[in-house]
């Protein structure tokens, strides 16, 4: 397979791309190895532990509303922060990283004449990391459906996890994204089920469902959503298996 060279990737935290002010980003996972020696073994056993997860990402500062600096200073002390890395491009269909992370550190300083570079450190605060698969990215103007995938089914002992990140909405009034995740057993998508329903979003944020249990047999999957009183809006919508 080939190497693949970092270009145009995306992050997403609550609802702000990052992207643009960022040139760096780094995501961990680990798990802990704990010592499982019993009085007749012969040499060291060690079972797996629990899991952790913490990313980095480096920058420059933007300051200014709607601007990296207030996304990040605002998200320190708050836990389970929606945050989606697309190492690719952030289109659908694409491969993601996403999880619930508590922002722990946003430091920020430079010697005079240097461009004012920022650092943002975060660890999982609540739930796993997910691999997923990004189901829409783009801006929309009617109410519709996303593209239909094959991302499989989901297992007796597995989960469904989902997240929207809601990146600029202009209203016409009152405005309202209604989202859902629907999935059906066939591809033409003749009988869907709905399977994670987000709460109605009236402004810029995003949202992480609670996980569905399996058993889920349905393979092909895909995103809905109806908007009301929304001129624009421009929104992402993951989910993984795991």
């Amino acid at each position: 397979m080939a190497a693949q060279i970092l270009s145009n990737a995306k992050v997403y935290v609550a609802g702000d791309d990052v992207s643009g002010d960022m040139n760096a980003v780094a995501l961990k996972a680990t798990a802990e190895l704990k010592e499982a020696t019993s009085l007749i073994d012969l040499t060291r056993t060690r079972r797996p532990g629990l899991k952790d997860v913490s990313f980095q990402l480096e920058g420059f500062w933007n300051g200014g509303v709607g601007n990296v600096d207030e996304t990040m200073f605002n998200n320190v002390p708050l836990p389970n922060v929606p945050v989606t890395i697309a190492p690719l491009t952030g289109a659908e269909s694409e491969l993601c990283y996403f999880l619930q992370s508590d922002i722990l550190e946003y430091k920020l300083g430079a010697k005079i004449g240097d461009v004012l570079p920022i650092s943002v450190g975060g660890a999982a605060g609540s739930g796993p990391l997910v691999r997923g698969t990004i189901l829409t990215n783009s801006a929309r103007t009617t109410t519709g459906t996303g593209t239909i995938m094959n991302v499989g089914a989901v297992g007796a002992a597995q989960k469904l996890y989902a997240i929207l990140h809601v990146l600029s909405i202009t209203p016409s009034g009152s405005p309202s994204l209604a989202c859902k995740i629907q999935s059906a057993a066939l591809v033409g998508f003749g009988s869907p089920s709905d399977r994670v329903t987000f709460s109605a979003s009236v402004a810029v944020g995003a949202q992480y469902a609670v996980p569905v249990a399996g058993a889920i047999t349905d393979a092909f999957w895909r995103a809905n959503w109806t908007l009301t009183n929304i001129t624009s809006i421009t929104f992402l919508v993951a989910m993984g298996i795991l």
